[in-house]
């Protein structure tokens, strides 16, 4: 990692004692300001004046992010930026200006992260500080985990060469056990070696089966073909005359205990120390293809909850940014123009701060939701529910504009256990989610048919249906597909992820897939059915459209 004195062990993003800022202002009231807010957040901070005492500072001690003034009296900020990103590649630069301009945002392109404006707010200057920080620790974490894995590769790759230079007749053996992570390749090619060997007239690997013997797996013979099956033995090595042919065994094992052993007949005897580096040979192959898959899985994992992990901190600050905006920015105007209102406006204020302020709970359910469903902490109340008013519950609620919406349950619609409540959101966030991906005026169908799987609820659109590579991760939280359009609302990726919980919860399943002729179909299968009572008119919901606005579905 670049930067002097800097590792993932003396600092933590979690423990801000240790981060220590350069914050660099000719105005000292500002840097003293600066100095105050970051305090609150137990960041050191060391303040210069100008360009050259901060070059200075970022020389002599290790420095974690800048504050940077655009206008400074002995250069500009973006200039200044670009030297101490010379000094310090990942050093993260907050730019600080009186005002955003589009030649200063180009000047600042690859030097500085973000820009804080004048008059700052304390809340958007920790926000911005503790994302480059956070930003900056996990590329120091990720390049020490790549030196250590460039180390373990340099040690793996040492003690080979080291082992090539003691056991140079085993160079063809290692180069066929180690070409492939596949077990039989790995034996077909250790007994294509062995009876290549001079001398050799069998060779024949046997593994350990489930009977505590040992199985023929491959073989190498022209004449005398080896017993199918022989029994396990303590030694390292054995000789042994089987069906009147002297031959040798060598065991090889994996964390001590035996799994299979090489038989040779040769013509001249070899000494044991080089069966046993043949059987070794054979066992490093084997763990080593293991190993490298393992590690290959692990990586991969990790990069994808990283990854997981980024997307869903942009994703919640952006989600929790725009609401508490609005609801900060209607806020200060009745508190500062109320009573110069007139009630329509002053009404109007309120609906729209009340209308944030449902999308922010809306928002925290979700999270909460999910993390009882990762916890298996999720409670669901299963009783009798009435299908048919849950589907005009939810149909009820919907807006009036821009999509229509059918209804076509069977005429008797049975009565399910279920979670009535559950049933609902789960419902609602279909409904959401087909009309996020569905194109104006186009028809989203709620409808329901009992099949021998139980009452299968179904939401279908006539939008451009899932992509077939991201069906897999569909109901994987905080996942989304990409709709290709810059809309405010995308939400986490949190709808689909509990919908499922949900209904898993209630002892049912949810599947999804596209409809022949374009468009998505989501089906809620529900598995304990009541019989449908004897008069349907109670229960029957008449197909109707309604038009609704393209609210936060997730996908």
């Amino acid at each position: 990692m670049s930067g002097p004195g800097w590792s993932t062990e003396s600092v933590n993003p979690t423990d801000g004692g240790h981060w220590r800022v350069l914050v660099v202002d000719d105005d000292q009231g500002m840097r003293e300001t600066l100095s105050d807010i970051l305090a609150a957040q137990s960041l050191a901070v060391v303040a210069a004046a100008t360009a050259a005492a901060a070059e200075r500072i970022a020389r002599e001690e290790p420095i974690a992010l800048a504050i940077v003034d655009q206008r400074l009296p002995d250069a500009l900020g973006t200039d200044l930026a670009d030297r101490l990103k010379q000094h310090d590649p990942d050093l993260p630069v907050l730019l600080l200006t009186g005002y955003a301009s589009a030649e200063i945002a180009m000047a600042a392109v690859g030097k500085a992260e973000d820009f804080l404006v004048k008059p700052v707010h304390p809340e958007h200057v920790l926000s911005s500080v503790n994302n480059a920080l956070d930003r900056r620790w996990l590329r120091m974490r990720n390049a020490e985990l790549v030196s250590q894995l460039q180390q373990a590769n340099a040690v793996l790759a040492d003690n080979v060469r080291r082992r090539q230079n003691e056991l140079t007749t085993l160079i063809a053996m290692t180069t066929a056990v180690s070409a492939s992570s596949r077990l039989p390749i790995v034996l077909d090619a250790a007994v294509d070696v062995l009876g290549h060997m001079s001398g050799t007239t069998v060779a024949a690997v046997y593994l350990r089966n489930d009977d505590d013997r040992l199985a023929l797996s491959a073989v190498r013979a022209d004449e005398w073909r080896p017993p199918s099956s022989l029994p396990t033995f303590s030694e390292r090595v054995k000789r042994a005359t089987i069906d009147g042919r002297e031959c040798s065994l060598a065991a090889f094992a994996a964390d001590g205990v035996m799994i299979g052993a090489l038989l040779l007949e040769r013509n001249e005897q070899e000494a044991d120390a080089f069966l046993v580096a043949l059987a070794a040979q054979v066992a490093v192959g084997v763990e080593n293809a293991r190993r490298s898959e393992r590690e290959r899985a692990t990586v991969e994992r990790m990069a994808e909850l990283n990854r997981m992990k980024s997307s869903f901190l942009a994703n919640v600050s952006h989600e929790l940014r725009t609401p508490l905006t609005a609801v900060i920015g209607f806020a200060r105007t009745l508190q500062g123009r109320g009573t110069n209102l007139s009630d329509d406006e002053r009404a109007r204020l309120l609906d729209r701060i009340e209308t944030q302020a449902r999308r922010l709970h809306r928002l925290v359910e979700d999270l909460l939701d999910e993390a009882h469903l990762d916890r298996g902490a999720m409670r669901v109340s299963n009783a009798p529910v009435r299908v048919a008013e849950v589907v005009e519950r939810v149909v009820s609620s919907l807006p009036d504009n821009l999509h229509r919406i059918a209804v076509a349950l069977p005429p008797a619609a049975p009565i399910v256990i279920a979670d009535a409540d559950r049933l609902e959101q789960v419902l609602g966030n279909l409904v959401d989610n087909a009309r996020k991906y569905s194109p104006t005026g186009s028809l989203i169908t709620i409808g329901g048919t009992s099949t021998d799987r139980g009452f299968e609820l179904t939401v279908v659109d006539e939008g451009r249906g899932i992509d077939e590579g991201f069906l897999p991760h569909l109901f994987e939280p905080f996942t989304q597909a990409d709709i290709g359009d810059t809309r405010r609302d995308h939400g986490v990726g949190l709808g689909l992820a509990i919908c499922r919980g949900l209904v898993e919860a209630m002892g049912g399943v949810i599947e999804a897939g596209n409809e022949p002729g374009g468009g998505s179909r989501f089906t809620v299968v529900l598995r304990s059915v009541v019989p449908a009572p004897a008069a349907p008119a109670d229960d029957q919901i008449d197909e109707r459209a309604a038009a609704v606005t393209p609210d936060a579905g997730r996908r």
